[in-house]
């Protein structure tokens, strides 16, 4: 893990950059939650062989708290949970709606595989150890009632009640990939406490997740400005590909999609106190994929923004 990091990094001929020195680093304040709102919005294009399009939309608010519990072995607990959510699906004309806050405008009636995949966490808490070297190296329950790891037996202990696509179904929704997509807000860009010069570049090795789709790629990591008020991180990404294999169930597809190749891009922003509280997110990325259903292949094109903003912070 630290050797990814490089916080060496590479540095210019200037002198001026090249004797300047940032001290970074993510604080989660132990006993002091982190209140987000975390605005999500994916964009798919999917074309079949016979150039039959179909487009949808998804547009998510998740308002998440996260606070620190000590550490163990010297890793952060952080606890976290998703305490409500907006969401909207647009396909063609069709426009579906929840709101976990108020029912009267939820225009859903019906069981929605898709609503399901985002909602489906809502109030079952769950823990990320983060490393000291900032990423998260392990999700799970918080040992209390209602938890993930409760959430897990039942659907596990659900027997014949589900089948095979909806277990698959709950099983991305509990998955550490997804759930780091939605509350992992330092996507592991800063190495844990990194000294390094004002030009440097350092990778880090990143997992992002579109449209249930989970991706992979090594990304550029740099400060781009640094005031005394505000720190600004950025990453690009250049080389996404898809996890292989991968099937899982896609909207509109009756059984599994198979993922069979991928490629994107995009880039993440972070800015930051000089103390380590992380105030924004932002999050852009483009892939193409090539899947296919049984005997048919198809092409999709995933565009997703996130913005995450930090509401506020309060003891416990």
């Amino acid at each position: 893990m630290e050797a990814t990091a490089q916080e060496a990094g590479k540095s210019s001929s200037r002198p001026d950059a090249a004797m300047r020195k940032y001290s970074i680093y993510v604080d989660w304040k132990d006993r002091v939650a982190h209140s987000y709102s975390i605005t999500s919005k994916t964009k798919v294009k999917r074309v079949y062989r016979d150039n039959i399009e179909k487009n949808y939309q998804r547009d998510v608010n998740y308002f998440v708290t996260m606070s620190s519990n000590g550490t163990e072995n010297g890793f952060i607990k952080l606890q976290c949970n998703i305490d409500s959510i907006r969401y909207t699906f647009i396909e063609g004309n069709t426009t579906l709606y929840y709101d976990s806050q108020h029912d009267e405008k939820t225009t859903i009636k019906t069981e929605f595989p898709d609503l399901t995949s985002t909602f489906g966490m809502m109030n079952h808490q769950f823990q990320f150890l983060v490393s000291p070297y900032g990423e998260v190296a392990k999700v799970t329950g918080i040992g209390q009632a209602g938890d993930l790891d409760w959430l897990k037996k039942f659907i596990v202990d659900g027997g014949d009640a589900l089948d095979t696509l909806q277990k698959t179904l709950w099983y991305s929704v509990m998955s550490d990939e997804n759930l780091k997509m939605v509350a992992d807000i330092s996507k592991g860009l800063i190495a844990g406490k990194m000294q390094i010069k004002a030009d440097s570049v350092w990778t880090r090795p990143i997992s992002i997740r579109l449209d249930g789709l989970n991706f992979t790629d090594t990304a550029k990591v740099q400060v781009a400005s640094h005031t005394k008020e505000n720190i600004v991180i950025s990453a690009n990404s250049s080389d996404l590909y898809p996890v292989l294999p991968q099937e899982t169930r896609m909207f509109g597809i009756p059984g599994f999609g198979k993922v069979l190749s991928g490629k994107g891009s995009g880039t993440i922003r972070l800015d930051m106190t000089p103390r380590g509280t992380i105030k924004k997110q932002e999050l852009n990325y483009t892939a193409d994929i090539e899947a296919s259903y049984n005997l048919e292949k198809f092409k999709e094109n995933i565009q997703t923004t996130v913005s995450c903003t930090l509401l506020g912070q309060f003891k416990w």
